[in-house]
């Protein structure tokens, strides 16, 4: 009978599956979301999809600034 494990212990290193996954960074999120709301916000104030844009690309930018401090 074959047993299902999704956390299993590798071989080489030791380490399980989930510790050589990627870890999700909350606050680079709340940042991205917070830059996109801001550009909602200007685009609604003034009709133009450009403050949009430009937030969304702040955002990606300030996203590693966690990691970065």
């Amino acid at each position: 009978m074959v047993s299902a494990t999704f956390l299993r212990r590798s071989d080489e290193s030791g380490e399980r599956l989930s510790e050589k996954l990627p870890r999700l960074n909350v606050v680079a999120i709340a940042i991205l979301v917070a830059a996109i709301v801001l550009g909602l916000v200007g685009w609604n104030a003034t009709g133009n999809p450009v403050p949009l844009a430009v937030m969304a690309l702040v955002g990606l930018v300030l996203m590693p600034a966690p990691r970065i401090a």
